[in-house]
């Protein structure tokens, strides 16, 4: 390295500090540093290149042969970063922190470091909120990494314990019209009743189901949750239910993964007694939702899909009359 403009811009936790390069006795130094406190690299180069990391406060070192920024010896991170995050982000918003285990792989890019996804079950019509949301992290100076954002097609699955859930969850059409006015989607199924490994008689109930999908990196993670629940994409964390009412919501809610796994995932959501919830993806191209697409063509989407859902539901409701 001759000069700070051969350094890269990003690399792992932070931007590279303009005027930090400086030449040393057997080599040279620079500095990054990222907006969250005591989140930066230092990195030394004396024959070796020596990069001392920190994410608040936490310490690790990594050493690699050469000037290469690009070696993999310097892609690292301790497992306890995912504990402390997991802890971080499930005190303080409605998410389920998959903590990634040795069959996952734990994923390490340059120059943004380790990849993490925040994905929220949303109805069709916030899709445009969360374009919204997108487009104001986009200006936030504060996520240095790149951001990317689109919206895929999956299922939520909810099953409900008999013994302590309302009477009115058997009634079947609960299953047909709650999809319809909590996911804007048609259901996918009728519901099933069935007993679990420990002798309790559940009703599942099966909705297909958008999830956005924000695809960021661990430095910035929680600055996208903390964007995700100003535009009520994600909620607090739950003291648990306020009413009954909530039962057939699923929203302001949702899970933090690498990314890659939404090829096919499923993940088992914490919830109270009476309800359990777990969400399906399985990745089809064809249903997959570009959040950087034109608000017109966003609200195409949605108008098209809400006059479907709005079709059969007026469709049950005038079979009800009937009856």
């Amino acid at each position: 390295m001759k000069a700070e403009e051969d350094l890269p811009r990003r690399f792992m936790f932070g931007c590279l500090q303009k005027g930090s390069f400086g030449r040393t006795e057997s080599g040279w130094a620079a500095s990054y540093r990222h907006p969250t406190p005591e989140t930066r690299a230092e990195v030394a180069y004396n024959g070796m290149l020596e990069v001392n990391f920190s994410w608040r406060g936490e310490n690790w070192m990594a050493i690699a042969p050469g000037q290469t920024f690009t070696d993999v010896h310097l892609c690292i991170y301790p497992a306890s970063l995912d504990e402390a995050m997991k802890e971080r982000l499930e005190e303080r918003y409605n998410l389920a922190y998959r903590i990634l285990n040795e069959k996952i792989g734990r994923d390490c890019y340059f120059p943004d470091g380790p990849p993490r996804c925040i994905v929220c079950p949303i109805r069709v019509s916030s899709l445009g909120t969360a374009r919204k949301a997108l487009q104001a992290m986009e200006q936030d100076q504060a996520i240095v990494a790149p951001l990317f954002a689109s919206a895929v097609m999956g299922l939520s699955v909810i099953d409900y314990n008999l013994q302590l859930a309302p009477s009115y969850v058997l009634d079947p059409l609960f299953a047909i019209l709650g999809p319809l006015s909590t996911a804007e989607l048609l259901p996918a199924g009728e519901a099933e009743r069935y007993r679990s490994e420990d002798g309790t008689e559940v009703l599942r109930v099966r909705r297909r189901q958008y999830f956005a999908a924000f695809q960021t990196f661990f430095c910035d993670l929680e600055r996208v949750a903390q964007w995700l629940r100003s535009f009520q994409l994600v909620d607090n964390a739950p003291d648990g239910f306020r009413d009954e009412e909530q039962l057939d919501s699923i929203e302001r809610r949702g899970f933090v993964c690498q990314g890659p796994e939404l090829a096919g995932v499923n993940i088992e959501y914490r919830e109270n007694k009476i309800r359990q919830i777990a969400f399906s993806i399985q990745f089809d191209p064809s249903k997959l939702v570009s959040l950087t697409d034109s608000d017109a063509k966003i609200d195409e989407m949605i108008q098209a899909v809400q006059h479907r859902s709005l079709a059969l539901r007026d469709e049950v409701e005038s079979e009800l009359r009937e009856d």
